[in-house]
């Protein structure tokens, strides 16, 4: 038995965000790829930069395991960058293409899968790294563990309001996925907390 946890934030932060880069991505490419009109070539030019912007966001998390709080910084606000150019690029591309409340649709529910599988993957972890841990603070990494799985439902049920409300706009959907993030990182930043107090 140990009383390390196997999950690491600057790891999962960064897997999580390349989860979403790599879910519209695969989305954008998919509805143009057969496609040869001017709009379509400049979506492509677009998809291309936004390639180019998680390659980068890639590279820079790539290490994150071996780096100290410092580094760790320096390399979050470069990947923040990367995300933002990258988050340009998903509205460039929702105003080149012309199906737009389809396609905002289309980017939300990928981007909720996505989300969804970073959550599950962490929570897996975490009950994982739970049963290994022996001492008096194990109730309070259990407990982190079902507090974990309670923010989960509660992210996925105000994704699912906003999905339902077909009128949304991509800025109102955006923020809704933002908010579903920090509330990520956040219980996974409590979850660490719990594994460290062991």
């Amino acid at each position: 038995m140990t009383n390390q946890s196997h999950i690491h934030p600057y790891v999962e932060w960064a897997k999580s965000h390349l989860n979403e880069m790599d879910a519209s991505l695969a989305l954008f490419e998919s509805k143009i790829e057969h496609q040869k009109d001017a709009a379509s070539r400049k979506a492509m030019d677009i998809i291309a930069d936004m390639k180019k912007r998680r390659d980068a966001f890639q590279a820079r998390a790539e290490g994150a395991l071996a780096m100290t709080e410092q580094e760790w910084s320096a390399a979050k606000a470069e990947m923040e960058s990367e995300w933002n150019k990258f988050e340009i690029g998903v509205d460039d591309y929702f105003d080149t293409v012309s199906e737009r409340v389809g396609e905002y649709q289309s980017a939300f529910s990928a981007r909720i899968d996505a989300q969804r599988k970073a959550w599950d993957e962490t929570i897996q972890k975490n009950n994982a790294a739970a049963k290994e841990f022996l001492g008096e603070r194990t109730k309070d990494v259990e407990a982190a563990a079902a507090k974990l799985e309670r923010d989960l439902h509660e992210a996925e049920q105000k994704l699912r309001n906003v999905k339902v409300a077909s009128h949304t706009s991509w800025s109102a959907m955006r923020e809704a996925l933002s908010q579903s993030r920090k509330a990520y990182d956040k219980a996974i930043d409590e979850m660490q907390k719990a594994f460290r107090a062991v």
